[in-house]
């Protein structure tokens, strides 16, 4: 029961911090520091999609080597997150070492020290927008309870992706005139204003 409690306020922290910030990156670093309180893994990542270049990009990462994935780029399809990312399937591998496909890539990329991997898109509506990644979690990943707070955890992250890019948008809007997509008579004027002051 105690347990179930502190489980309780893990959600109602993170809702918390989802409704009194609109700063994504803070956002997703309480989501991110919370679910590694709970598996506690070795590395954790959160990967986004940049459409544009059509792969994924670091946008989070804590652990062994994190400094050395900032401005690394995953092609969607390869790797572990490149591959949850593409198909919008999670992945759960508690050992590795049981799995053909996975313990393959683990001997082929003996420098990340993978021995289990959870790996679970962040989906709004039907587009995966990124994924959270946890390798060498200490806690045993097959559980349903397990899988279920990963998957809201993703659902609270994909919450705040969706509104801070929202949140930009209408900032981008207010700015901008429709037609010539040219700063605004209103934008001009703050402008002028605060070189003025």
């Amino acid at each position: 029961e105690s347990r179930q409690m502190d489980h309780l306020r893990v959600f109602h922290d993170v809702a918390r911090t989802l409704t009194t910030s609109l700063e994504l990156e803070d956002i997703l670093l309480a989501i991110m520091d919370k679910m590694a309180n709970f598996f506690g893994p070795e590395r954790w990542s959160l990967l986004m999609i940049d459409p544009e270049e059509n792969d994924l990009y670091y946008a989070i990462a804590v652990g062994e080597e994190s400094a050395s994935l900032r401005g690394l780029r995953v092609p969607l399809g390869q790797g572990v997150a490149g591959w949850v990312a593409a198909t919008g399937n999670p992945l759960v591998v508690p050992n590795v070492a049981l799995d053909p496909h996975w313990s393959t890539f683990a001997r082929n990329h003996p420098d990340l020290n993978i021995h289990s991997i959870a790996c679970v898109p962040i989906r709004s509506g039907d587009n995966t927008v990124g994924v959270i990644q946890l390798l060498n979690s200490k806690l045993d990943l097959l559980s349903e309870y397990s899988i279920s707070f990963l998957r809201i955890l993703c659902d609270y992250a994909a919450i705040a992706i969706q509104n801070a890019r929202s949140v930009k948008l209408i900032q981008q809007l207010s700015i901008t005139d429709d037609c010539t997509q040219l700063f605004n008579a209103r934008h001009l004027y703050a402008i002028d204003r605060k070189s003025v002051v």
